[in-house]
C-alpha cells in the first residue's frame, strides 16, 4: 500500500534522503502484514444481586476477621480497628489476615476461613 503524500520523486532529494528511507521502510511493513487483530477492551461484568447481611444485635463476645487487602498502611489501620472493637465494644477474638496478592481476589480458602470462624469481618482498604 504506497503511501499517498510519497512520489517518486521525493526519494532523490538530497535533504529528503532520510525521511524517503523511513517512508519505504513502513511501505514495506506494511505490505507485508497480511491481517490485522482488533481487540474489544469492553468487558461483560456479570453481577449476581446479593442481600446485606444480618446485622448484629450486639458485638460483645463475637468474633471479628480482619481481612488486610495488602494495601499501604491497611495493616496498620486494621489493627488499631481490633483494638478499638475490643476496648469500646468488648468484641472476643480478633482474627486477622492478610491477601498475598494486592491485584487479585482473596483465595477462596481464606474467604470459606473467615466466614467459617467469625461472626462478622472488616476489610482494610489502605493507600
Amino acid at each position: 500500500m504506497p503511501l499517498p503524500w510519497l512520489t517518486k520523486g521525493t526519494c532523490r532529494e538530497g535533504w529528503r534522503r532520510y525521511t524517503c528511507g523511513v517512508f519505504r521502510q513502513m511501505e514495506l511493513a506494511m505490505a507485508s502484514e497480511r491481517s490485522v487483530t482488533v481487540l474489544d477492551p469492553s468487558g461483560h461484568v456479570f453481577q449476581e444481586d446479593v442481600g446485606l447481611a444480618r446485622r448484629l444485635d450486639d458485638l460483645m463476645g463475637q468474633k471479628v476477621g480482619l481481612l488486610d487487602d495488602g494495601l499501604a498502611f491497611s495493616d496498620a489501620f486494621l489493627e488499631r480497628i481490633g483494638e478499638l472493637l475490643e476496648e469500646r465494644a468488648g468484641v472476643g477474638t480478633v482474627i486477622a489476615r492478610q491477601k498475598p496478592n494486592l491485584s487479585a481476589p482473596a483465595p477462596k480458602a481464606m474467604i470459606e476461613e473467615l466466614v467459617n470462624e467469625v461472626d462478622f469481618a472488616v476489610v482494610g482498604v489502605g493507600g
